[in-house]
Parts: C-alpha cells; sequence; structure tokens
C-alpha cells in the first residue's frame, strides 16, 4: 500500500472513530476507487444512507420524500457526504473546509420536522458554498488568497443567508482559486492557500 492510501486509511479510520462517538454512527467508507470501474459511473461507489437511501442521483424531492418517511434524517445525509468526502478528498481535493456546526445543525432541522415544522423544500438538505461566499459561523472566507488566511466575516452572504432560514445546511466550503480568477495555462500559480497541486492551478473549479 502507498505511504498516501496509507495515510489515507488512517486519516478516515480515525474519522470514524471520532463521528461513532460523537453521533452514535460509523463512518465505513469505500476508501479507494475501484480501478476495473475506470471507464463508468461505479469508479467511487457509493453506499446507500440512512436506511437503505440511494443517495447517489438523488434529488432533493427524493431526500424530502424520505425524511417525511422517516427513512433518513437531516444527520444522515451529512454523515453520508461527510463519508463521500472521505472517500474521493484524497483523489478530488475539492474540500476546503467542513463546517463543525453542521451536525448540530442538522440535528436541530431533524427536530423541528419531528415537532411539525418544516420550514420548506430545502429544510435539512445539506449545501456546500465556494471559499469567496461569506459565512459568518467557524469557516473562514478566504477568497483563495493568503492575504484573507483567518479571516471571520462579520455576516452571511445574502444567499447564505437565505438558505438557512430555508432550514438547509451548511456543511462544507469548497475550494477555488484566488479571487475567481480563471485558469492560465502553463503558469504557476504561487500564492493560493492550500492548493491541490502546488506546482499548478485549477481556475476554481471543485467537485461536488
Amino acid at each position: 500500500m502507498h505511504h498516501h492510501h496509507l495515510a489515507l486509511a488512517v486519516a478516515c479510520a480515525a474519522g470514524a472513530h471520532v463521528a461513532h462517538a460523537q453521533f452514535g454512527t460509523g463512518i465505513s467508507p469505500l476508501l479507494f476507487p475501484l480501478l476495473e470501474n475506470v471507464d463508468s459511473n461505479d469508479l467511487f461507489p457509493v453506499d446507500t444512507c440512512g436506511d437503505g437511501f440511494q443517495l447517489e442521483e438523488a434529488t432533493i424531492d427524493d431526500m424530502q420524500r424520505a425524511m417525511e418517511a422517516g427513512a433518513l434524517t437531516s444527520h444522515q445525509l451529512v454523515l453520508c457526504y461527510l463519508q463521500r468526502t472521505y472517500q474521493t478528498q484524497e483523489y478530488t481535493k475539492s474540500l476546503l473546509q467542513f463546517n463543525p456546526d453542521a451536525f448540530a445543525i442538522a440535528a436541530e432541522r431533524d427536530a423541528e420536522r419531528a415537532a411539525g415544522k418544516v420550514r420548506g423544500p430545502l429544510h435539512g438538505i445539506p449545501f456546500t458554498v465556494k471559499d469567496n461566499i461569506a459565512t459568518k459561523d467557524s469557516l473562514e472566507t478566504t477568497a483563495g488568497s493568503y492575504a484573507l488566511q483567518g479571516s471571520i466575516v462579520p455576516r452571511d452572504a445574502h444567499v447564505v443567508a437565505r438558505l438557512r432560514e430555508a432550514g438547509a445546511v451548511l456543511q462544507e466550503q469548497r475550494r477555488r482559486g484566488p479571487r475567481g480568477k480563471g485558469p492560465s495555462l502553463g503558469l504557476r500559480q504561487a500564492w493560493r492557500t492550500r492548493p491541490d497541486k502546488r506546482q499548478r492551478q485549477d481556475g476554481g473549479k471543485d467537485v461536488m
């Protein structure tokens, strides 16, 4: 096993232990891509979520119906998407920060649903933002720039505030290039924070 694969396995196991201790549900991700499926959509196979819910290709309406039927919770959705991140992060490097409040927020949305309060079609649905969209919480907002590293903003961006009001759960912040700059072919970019490959830039693209 390559050293980076071993490191990923250890990190995933540690994450599973913490998640199990805190939330009562273990994470057992499929750690590595199935190379025999390289030409298909099954390169990173997705396990079921909650009570047999098929997460891959599921729509928001599908998720809402499953939550209404008691086959899925917002807490389970956050956990399943975190599992998906563990599964693919070594290869995509798309995640920048996980919201440490995501599980608590999801539990609040589940409690509201149990009490008969559903805010709308986005209630309990996890979402991600790029690093240039302000979020007033534990996440930094740096726009991919070293100049803003450590920046904690005073308020949510309007779109984030509206999503929170609608009951959506901010789960993660995704990687982007500095200030939304597009790709410069063949050029190195030395000032980008936490790049996936330090000699290259990706033009601000990510993998959801």
